[in-house]
């Protein structure tokens, strides 16, 4: 199941909070025990959407942009998501493959 936005919105946070939302993710959540549910948020510290909904999270995935992401912004990033599990990070738009992977 893919739930998309439709364009901009504003207010996105007061949204993401609202007690409907929170029901349709516990909804979501609890129908099916093998559910996997993915929120695709924006930067960390563009908005604040990622707090929002940080009641909802199990755990979370950090994408990094290599030359983008500076370490002060990473550092406040992680003391954000303090509570939050975090499974890993992904670089992202990296110049450079590594020399162990192949070609694929």
């Amino acid at each position: 199941m893919v739930l998309p936005g439709k364009g901009q919105t504003k207010a996105t946070s007061d949204i993401i909070s609202a007690p409907k939302m929170k029901q349709l993710i516990a909804d979501i959540k609890q129908r099916y025990a093998s559910r996997i549910v993915i929120f695709d948020m924006p930067p960390v510290l563009l908005i604040d959407d990622v707090i929002a909904a940080m009641e909802y999270y199990d755990a979370a995935l950090l994408v990094v942009e290599e030359g983008a992401s500076k370490p002060d912004e990473l550092k406040k990033t992680l003391q954000l998501l303090s509570n939050t599990k975090l499974l890993g990070m992904v670089l992202n738009k990296s110049e450079h493959m590594p020399e162990h992977q192949g070609y694929y």
